[in-house]
């Protein structure tokens, strides 16, 4: 279970700096270091989780709008 975890990890780090840098998110991967020392397990589950995230944010940002109250996106 420990794997899953770290792997999500990796995943909210990586969308993190999507956010920021606004790159284009096979770029970042290309572009991180967040995989060095983690097994390939790890690195394989936090790039589908982050890549998924990734192609869905307009939907996601939208049932955040959408269910948020008094707080603007």
């Amino acid at each position: 279970m420990q794997r899953r975890r770290k792997a999500r990890e990796l995943a909210l780090k990586l969308l993190y700096q999507h956010d920021l840098s606004g790159a284009f998110p096979e770029d970042i991967l290309e572009g991180t270091e967040l995989f060095r020392g983690v097994t390939e397990a790890v690195a394989e589950y936090a790039r589908e989780i982050f890549l998924g995230a990734a192609a869905r944010l307009p939907e996601i940002d939208r049932l955040i709008r959408d269910h948020s109250r008094r707080w603007k996106l």
